[in-house]
């Protein structure tokens, strides 16, 4: 028997409890925790469905100097030294607690992305 909390039904069929996938295409079904916030309880199971969304633009052509950019990124922190990585990582702790990985991509495209 499913929780009260879930919604047990697509369309007019039963699909049961713990259900995470899209179905026809149309729509999505989640499994996540409540944080204690928005009305959920915190810790409780709570299963989401909602319309399954695809952006149309999500290969559109005025992404991809930003797609590049992004890539050109991710290429420079791989040739990174585990030293100059290491300095990013503590630098990112202190400034924003962020991970060294995400610092350095943020400053990387604010200085090369045009």
């Amino acid at each position: 028997m499913a929780a009260p909390n879930t919604k047990q039904t697509f369309g007019s069929a039963l699909i049961g409890f713990g259900i995470q996938q899209t179905i026809a295409d149309t729509t999505t079904y989640r499994l996540r925790h409540g944080n204690g916030f928005y009305g959920s309880r915190l810790g409780v199971l709570y299963q989401d469905k909602f319309s399954r969304v695809v952006p149309s633009s999500i290969t559109h052509p005025n992404g991809d100097a930003s797609r590049t950019c992004f890539a050109a990124a991710v290429l420079a922190w791989q040739n990174l030294s585990p030293a100059q990585k290491a300095v990013f990582n503590n630098l990112a702790q202190h400034i924003q607690h962020l991970a060294g990985y995400h610092l350095f991509i943020k400053r990387y495209m604010q200085d090369n992305y045009s």
